[in-house]
Formats: structure tokens, sequence, C-alpha cells
């Protein structure tokens, strides 16, 4: 047995070689557990950062593409826009008028 809260290990004078051989494999095992199980929480982390830096430089640049290249061309065509409460009316009044 040992106090692992001290950091080190504290072995009883009178232990069982078996048992220590035992316990210093399960403390190996366990610290190499440890390790990996921060690996991948590192790796979920990285992950989850990355997924949005794609989706950030995704929607910047379809923003990017829109303003450069469609925006000047919709503009020059007449455009798409929401029409106005008077447009609506107008339409309105014509489909009536026929």
């Amino acid at each position: 047995m040992f106090d692992s809260w001290r950091g080190h290990k504290c072995y009883y004078p009178d232990m069982d070689p078996e048992l220590k051989k035992l316990l210093e494999e399960n403390l190996a095992l366990a610290k190499q557990n440890n390790r990996m199980l921060r690996a991948m929480r590192r790796a979920g982390w990285l992950s989850a950062l990355v997924r949005v830096l794609w989706w950030a430089v995704l929607l910047v640049s379809t923003y990017y593409f829109y303003q450069a290249y469609l925006a000047p061309l919709l503009g020059s065509a007449g455009g798409f826009h929401m029409p106005s409460q008077e447009e609506i009316q107008q339409a309105v009044s014509q489909y009536q008028a026929r």
C-alpha cells in the first residue's frame, strides 16, 4: 500500500513482493489511462475548434462572395429585395383589376 496523496510511494516494510508488483502495475496502468483520457479530451476540443473555424470561414467567404460579385449584379438588374407595403398594394390592385 502507498500514500498517493503525497505524490510518492510509501510501502509497508512487510509487504508481499507480488502485491507490491501488482500495485506498481496498477499505478502504471492508471497513469497511462489518464494520459490517454487527457489526449482524447484535447482531441475533442481541437476538433470542435476546427469545426467552428471551418464554419466561420465558410460563412464569411459566402458573404464576401455575395457582396463582391452577386450584389452588384442583382443591383444593376433591378435587384432582389423585399417589397415595400406600397409595392404589395400595387400588386394586389393590379391583380384585382384583371
